[in-house]
């Protein structure tokens, strides 16, 4: 489940729902060799009530808070678009919610040694409901971190929330166009059920993800098109429109 992979949050989430094949290749991103610093802290995270996942965090701190649940079953996958020297997988899958992190499998910078720390969580949410999503994670995010704003390639300040007619997004962006980025992307796979992603991460790990808000226009309009095919073909009389109103 967990949607650690270069192919777009949003197309992912539908692949998986409904058995179809990942996104199409051209959505594949280079392999990522380079590796943070982490020499700024960032504001943003992943809210639990236990605490908050930043980047650069230890590997066991995130896991204090991100507990692992009892009858979950341990991940670790790497992405593909990932240098395996350089990262690693580590995670969990429960039923209804899957929490993995990529960390820095170890460099030196500055005389430091940094090893185990995260360059993105992510923390996967399934069948959630518009209710459930306006006041457990949408709301939490905004009243943390403010309203969504994301830095475009000239710098200037744009509104985080790009809406779609099945697949939503919210970004934010610490400190200008190269500040680590918190996304949440809500995907409509039925009628009031939502999967949702919530991830963080360092700002070229979150690109090779697709996880940023140039690569999420793309996938959006390609993920709203897909799930409109998809009922189309299981609805006869094309009955297809997303629940939310106005819609």
């Amino acid at each position: 489940m967990l949607a650690i992979a270069a192919v777009g949050c949003a197309n992912e989430r539908v692949a998986s729902q409904d058995g179809n094949p990942a996104a199409p290749s051209a959505l594949q991103t280079p392999p990522l060799t380079a590796t943070p610093t982490f020499e700024t802290a960032s504001r943003l995270g992943l809210i639990r009530r236990s605490g908050t996942v930043r980047v650069g965090m230890n590997q066991d701190d995130a896991f204090s808070i991100f507990t692992q649940p009892p009858n979950s079953y341990e991940k670790s996958d790497l992405p593909a678009s990932f240098d395996a020297s350089s990262y690693e997988a580590t995670g969990w899958q429960s039923k209804g919610e899957g929490f993995g992190m990529i960390l820095c499998k170890g460099k030196v910078f500055k005389g430091e040694v940094y090893k185990d720390k995260v360059v993105v969580a992510v923390d996967e949410l399934d069948g959630l409901t518009e209710a459930r999503l306006a006041s457990d994670v949408v709301k939490p995010y905004i009243d943390a971190f403010g309203q969504p704003q994301y830095f475009d390639d000239k710098n200037e300040l744009k509104s985080g929330f790009l809406d779609g007619r099945f697949v939503r997004y919210w970004f934010w962006q610490s400190g200008s166009n190269t500040g680590d980025i918190l996304m949440i992307c809500a995907t409509e796979v039925k009628m009031d059920k939502l999967n949702v992603t919530i991830a963080v991460g360092w700002d070229s790990a979150m690109a090779t993800l697709r996880m940023t808000p140039a690569s999420a226009l793309e996938d959006q309009r390609s993920a709203d098109r897909l799930i409109d095919r998809q009922r189309s073909a299981n609805k006869p009389n094309g009955a297809n429109s997303s629940n939310r109103g106005g819609s």
